[in-house]
């Protein structure tokens, strides 16, 4: 699937078509590495998926995590620190921290009005006390 500029209108579109998905967000970045913070990428539960972190060992082990992520249903957000020469052989050598989060119907409406929003001002986000993304 190729990447959609609006993330939120893609995830909104992909739990209407497969019932979850599961969206991985680049939060921060040391060093070099293949994408920016703000990349991203949004798997369907098939495997299918839209966006890109970059390509590569890390693009390949977030997808793998992303599945789970969805195979376990909707679930907290997972937090995760990769250093990219130690943990995954890339030759950036740099530092990527990300999140995954899973979505299903129950979060329909907020990816709606999310994708409505998107680019139009500056979500902050807070993680509940479910260990889920709260933004607004």
């Amino acid at each position: 699937m190729s990447g959609a500029a609006n993330p939120f209108a893609r995830l909104a579109a992909m739990v209407e078509e497969a019932g979850a998905a599961a969206f991985a967000r680049i939060h921060a970045v040391k060093g070099s590495a293949p994408r920016e913070a703000g990349a991203w990428l949004a798997v369907r539960p098939d495997g299918a998926f839209t966006g890109t972190i970059g390509g590569g060992r890390l693009e390949w082990d977030v997808l793998t995590d992303c599945r789970k992520a969805l195979e376990a249903g909707r679930g907290p957000a997972l937090f995760l620190d990769y250093a990219l020469g130690p943990d995954l052989g890339q030759c950036c050598g740099g530092r990527v921290m990300l999140s995954i989060e899973t979505f299903d119907g129950r979060d329909l409406e907020d990816l709606r009005a999310l994708a409505g929003m998107e680019g139009r001002f500056e979500v902050r986000c807070r993680v509940d006390e479910g260990g889920r993304v709260v933004r607004g």
